[in-house]
């Protein structure tokens, strides 16, 4: 019994400890794009991995709480959801304890739907702004409310590059992949394939990798250029009204 407890225990603090380190490298991973990107708009002459590295190191633990306690609170708001169901489901009223199921989920994809949302600028907020993060999100929902059109439109533009990048990039991958199967049904040339399918997997590894860096270092650049024009516009308007 000791020694499961001390196992769980140590599974249990892993996890915790894993989840610490990754949004955290997440966080130096998004502040440092945002920041050399920036510097990039800005025209600044050193830009290099040492000065954009020094940007996410500035904003990494804003950002890792920003992705952490919203997420966090929207998990704890359905855990009496979560607990009601399971009694109805043990009390053998299936009927309700599905209602509260289909609740619990609502919930969850409203809440995943307002985190994203505010995470679009409030992650600019946090890195370029030095914003704390609770108000970096209620800021971020406003500027989404304020900016709603423009910030639409980029979310489109943005989801269909993912879609068309990821439906060619598993076109090429089928096409080759299928091309192995075909040549690998002949018993002569079968075994002869067999490097090149661990070429093949290594190859489609590397390029799965790559495609979804590109893809996402677009989608944080367009974002990030569009932040800059807002806030732009923003001061240019606050001037003129002074």
């Amino acid at each position: 019994m000791t020694v499961w407890l001390i196992l769980g225990l140590g599974l249990l603090i892993a996890i915790v400890m894993g989840v610490i380190i990754s949004l955290l490298l997440r966080g130096w991973a998004v502040g440092s794009l945002i920041g050399g990107t920036f510097d990039a708009l800005d025209d600044r002459n050193e830009i290099n991995f040492a000065t954009v590295a020094m940007r996410g190191r500035r904003s990494f633990k804003g950002l890792a709480k920003l992705y952490f306690f919203p997420s966090l609170v929207a998990a704890l708001v359905t855990v009496p959801f979560i607990l009601t169901s399971i009694y109805f489901f043990i009390s053998n009223s299936t009927v309700l304890g599905i209602i509260f199921i289909s609740l619990t989920m609502l919930i969850l994809m409203i809440a995943h739907l307002v985190i994203a949302i505010a995470e679009i600028w409030a992650e600019r907020l946090v890195a370029i702004e030095n914003m704390p993060w609770q108000q970096a999100f209620w800021q971020g929902l406003q500027m989404f409310k304020t900016n709603f059109v423009r910030t639409m439109q980029l979310g489109i533009v943005n989801c269909l590059t993912g879609c068309v990048t990821g439906c060619l990039s598993l076109a090429v991958i089928g096409s080759l992949v299928a091309t192995l199967v075909i040549f690998g049904l002949i018993p002569i040339i079968g075994w002869a394939l067999l490097p090149l399918i661990t070429l093949l997997i290594i190859a489609i590894l590397v390029l799965g990798s790559l495609v979804t860096a590109l893809v996402l270092t677009f989608k944080y650049t367009t974002w990030s250029i569009l932040y800059r024009e807002l806030t732009m516009a923003g001061k240019e308007k606050m001037e003129k009204n002074d």
